[in-house]
């Protein structure tokens, strides 16, 4: 209310660097782009789906959902954000009430100049997920974004089981990312190593969601397809079981760092499965920073110690992690799962700070709303931990 009606001044809105529409609705957008010329340092946007759609001209969002009713001012804050589009470096689409958040490349050019944009995170671009034959507007995306650092995609990809080689290598092509460190991005298949080592020559940080349920993964390449990013230092995998095959097919001898989260698949046999008898058979370089979490249903026996004191005479730093939140809060966390006694109190260490953390910053937010219920709601949850603080007095 205080920014619509004029009362900030015009310094303090000067030293903005960030225009967060992430929650915005049709009023907050047109609000923002009658004022956005008194925003003279912005270089960030997070656009909510509302706040992308007003700036998309023709309707690429399916606006069924609700029908804005100043649709004859949306062309006046287009042009108003494409007048500070230059300087803008950083685009967020956030997350969308609704499965699709398309339109990303039309919002890229209408608020900002994609040979400028550094950091991106999209979600559900047009055309689905790499190597589908309709996902040419993606392409087009990363063709133009030259100075492009950081990448996030954040969608549920599509199967890749039926992309024909001549749309694979329409999409390999010669287009290079030389520019991107960090990349984010689901996938189906050990394939999508093929692309990444052709984009990016000097990749620091990946990270690789992969999606199970449409059909092998580890069916992408051949098997003696071997691919090694000279500079990336460290490597996320997260995905079902089997994404702890694709190792045969990378070389990690420059990592620094790798995290690997196995995820619960339904049905799957976990008394068959040994994580650490496939991670024995990798050749982990030394100094490497491992983290592993595997969900409760998987099996644990003895050998993950003995797979540890390998890693401390490699000079690995490996931990173990189970993908369960609430776990380390239960009395009975992993009595039976023959962890150490040392890795029990770090898992259980870790997870009171991190909700801890997480409530004083909680609370220090309804503080500055006023929110009467969520500070009750606080004070319910918390009630044992004061009746330990006050047993520790007496």
């Amino acid at each position: 209310m205080t920014f619509r009606y004029g009362k900030i001044p015009k310094s303090l809105l000067a030293q903005v660097r960030c225009l967060d529409l992430g929650s915005a609705d049709e009023d907050d957008t047109l609000t923002a782009a009658r004022s956005l010329y008194l925003f003279e340092n912005i270089h960030e946007l997070v656009l909510s789906r509302d706040a992308s759609q007003v700036l998309v001209p023709g309707g690429y969002y399916r606006p069924e959902k609700e029908a804005f009713v100043r649709r004859e001012e949306h062309p006046f804050a287009r042009e108003a954000f494409q007048a500070q589009a230059a300087s803008i470096t950083k685009v967020i689409q956030s997350e969308s009430r609704d499965e699709y958040t398309s339109g990303a490349r039309a919002v890229l050019e209408a608020a900002a100049v994609p040979a400028a944009i550094k950091v991106l995170h999209l979600r559900h671009p047009e055309g689905g997920t790499f190597f589908a034959p309709r996902s040419r507007e993606m392409k087009k995306i990363l063709t133009g974004c030259d100075a492009l650092e950081e990448l996030v995609i954040h969608e549920n990809p599509v199967a890749q089981i039926a992309i024909s080689e001549p749309s694979r290598a329409d999409w390999l092509g010669d287009m290079r990312l030389p520019a991107l460190k960090t990349l984010d991005l689901p996938a189906t298949d050990f394939a999508i190593l093929d692309l990444l080592h052709a984009w990016l020559p000097n990749i620091a940080t990946l990270t690789i969601r992969f999606k199970d349920g449409y059909g092998a993964m580890t069916g992408g390449l051949d098997d003696d397809r071997m691919f090694r990013f000279p500079n990336l230092r460290k490597l996320n995998l997260q995905g079902p079981p089997d994404i702890l095959k694709i190792f045969k097919h990378l070389d990690i001898d420059c990592l620094k760092e790798l995290e690997i989260k196995v995820e619960a698949l339904s049905g799957f046999k976990w008394v068959d499965f040994d994580p650490f008898e496939a991670l024995a058979e990798i050749d982990l370089p030394r100094g490497l920073r491992l983290n592993l979490y595997l969900p409760c249903q998987a099996h644990i026996d003895a050998e993950w110690g003995s797979f540890r004191d390998d890693c401390e005479e490699r000079g690995v730093d490996f931990t173990l992690y189970t993908v369960d939140i609430l776990a380390p809060f239960s009395g009975n966390f992993l009595v039976d799962s023959g962890f150490a006694t040392e890795v029990i109190l770090r898992e259980r260490y870790v997870a009171i700070a991190r909700v801890l953390y997480s409530a004083t910053e909680r609370l220090n937010w309804l503080l500055k709303l006023g929110d009467a219920v969520g500070l009750k709601q606080m004070a319910e949850a918390m009630s044992e931990i004061a009746l330990l603080e006050l047993a520790s007095r007496t």
